[in-house]
């Protein structure tokens, strides 16, 4: 089982969250972290994979969630979390609301605060393997294509699609967009960002990644959190991401210049 450690902002899961003011949203933050011990607070942090969809109380998952107050997975394709031949999106949710339960059952069983489950896949159009659920979705454009259209209303209404899709499913937080900005690359013909890129003029990449966002923001009715990809310079790396750690032959200048600005 993978474990990918990551920092999360865990916020509650209110429909008015939006009409709370910054300073009632972070008294309401701080109340529950400090209602929390560290080693609960440590299961925040952390994003786990895992296999299949088997939800029972001997099942990894679930003991995970159950004994160390793991706060997030995500789901994959090649764990078997998600594509079945029939019924894809209706497996998702049953899967979704599995591990919603299953977290609620273990903060009613310890008393502490009920904090749900951020539920993370990737999304990016395309079909596999960059699309998460590939199966009994809608089949939307990867970014390269959306990019070429130098249109961010496409962008817009891509993202509110999926927005709307994996809300549907109890899907709340999307990995992407991608805002790498396509480069020369250093490495002869090597290409890491492939078509997962809107495009290599930074400002564009920019303005289609922005309106992708705010059309997940508008689908999901706010109820997706999106994360944006990946560390910037990718697009000019030296090497692949499973070979060793990428260098990015650049000054702080020219990344403040190029990668940076999306």
């Amino acid at each position: 089982m993978n474990l990918i450690m990551v920092l999360v902002i865990v916020l509650p899961f209110t429909h008015n969250a939006g009409a709370q003011t910054p300073d009632v949203l972070e008294r309401a933050v701080q109340n529950i972290i400090s209602e929390m011990t560290p080693q609960q607070r440590v299961g925040q942090l952390m994003i786990i994979t895992f296999e299949g969809s088997y939800l029972g109380q001997d099942a990894d998952i679930v003991r995970l969630i159950r004994d160390y107050n793991i706060g997030n997975v995500m789901l994959l394709a090649e764990n078997d979390n998600i594509n079945g031949r029939f019924n894809t999106p209706g497996r998702v949710y049953a899967l979704t609301t599995g591990l919603q339960q299953a977290v609620f059952d273990s903060a009613d069983a310890q008393d502490i605060p009920f904090l749900p489950l951020f539920i993370a896949v990737t999304h990016s159009g395309n079909g596999l393997p960059y699309t998460g659920i590939a199966t009994g979705t809608t089949p939307l454009p990867g970014y390269m294509a959306l990019g070429a259209t130098w249109e961010p209303e496409f962008a817009r209404k891509t993202g509110q699609i999926a927005g709307q899709e994996l809300q549907a499913m109890g899907i709340n937080m999307l990995l992407g967009p991608a805002l790498d900005v396509a480069g020369l690359q250093t490495s002869g013909d090597l290409d890491i960002l492939g078509v997962q890129t809107f495009g290599g003029e930074p400002y564009w990449v920019g303005r289609m990644g922005a309106a992708y966002v705010e059309g997940v923001r508008l689908g999901s009715q706010g109820r997706v959190l999106t994360v944006a990809q990946h560390f910037p310079g990718l697009g000019g790396s030296d090497r692949q991401l499973d070979q060793e750690v990428p260098v990015v032959p650049r000054s702080a200048e020219e990344l403040r210049r190029f990668d940076l600005v999306p």
